[in-house]
């Protein structure tokens, strides 16, 4: 389309040219500096015409540039909660650091017994402390949900060791038990939704919504809910919990 417009122009002002030049050559009227003028206009008109293309494709190119160099500055990270294979009661949370730049990785685990927050588990997984990640670095933290039992007030210090005295087979089998008799079959539910928050020297900042997850006592292991119940983008960029 724009080759057109620029292939009008031109035709249009040697058109121009073409039609004074008869003009002058049979008729008696002296407006051969006016012609002159004329095309000189329409040269003007195509070069500022010609230019403000150009701008517009600089301006495309800088902006776009301008895209690029903050997308390979912004941090990056993934966050994966995965089963301990050496202990199927131990949850391993991973983080690693994807972007060029070192950054500091908050995460808000959110997690819920039977629906009620878990207030006060840990700093490390409630939004209070720093990961700090150089470039290409990778951290793992980890807590199971004996640990969240024990924070909610559901199990003493003394079941606690009791379960975890033995051997890892012996321990599953004691940790069936337990939660057969003290809850008669009916294990509280434990959810977590994961948010986290990662930025970096240069003042650029990452909000990732929350994945959401619920345990699986038959399976040991954390199950991810693979939907949400908004987009994306109805998130605020920055949750209220960064600033209290």
């Amino acid at each position: 389309m724009e080759l057109i417009k620029t292939y009008l122009i031109v035709i249009i002002g040697i058109l121009t040219i073409i039609s004074f030049t008869i003009v002058k050559l049979f008729c008696d009227f002296n407006f051969y500096s006016e012609s002159i003028l004329a095309v000189t206009a329409v040269i003007i008109l195509w070069y500022t015409h010609e230019t403000s293309e150009i701008r517009k494709s600089e301006n495309i190119i800088a902006d776009a540039t301008k895209e690029n160099q903050q997308r390979f500055r912004s941090p990056i990270i993934n966050c994966s909660i995965f089963k301990n294979k050496n202990d199927p009661l131990d949850t391993r949370v991973r983080v690693s650091n994807l972007s060029n730049f070192p950054v500091a990785v908050r995460l808000n685990c959110n997690i819920k017994i039977d629906g009620e927050i878990l207030k006060d588990f840990s700093p490390d997984y409630n939004g209070r402390n720093y990961w700090n990640l150089q470039y290409g670095e990778i951290k793992e933290g980890h807590f199971s949900w004996l640990d969240l039992f024990m924070k909610k007030g559901l199990l003493s210090e003394e079941e606690f060791q009791n379960i975890r005295e033995n051997s890892i087979p012996n321990g599953i089998k004691k940790a069936d038990e337990y939660l057969a008799f003290k809850f008669n079959f009916n294990i509280p539910k434990i959810t977590m939704d994961i948010e986290v928050y990662c930025e970096n020297e240069m003042g650029l900042n990452t909000y990732y919504p929350p994945v959401h997850y619920y345990y699986n006592f038959d399976q040991w292991s954390w199950i991810p809910v693979i939907t949400s119940d908004k987009p994306y983008w109805e998130y605020d960029s920055k949750p209220i919990w960064i600033n209290n």
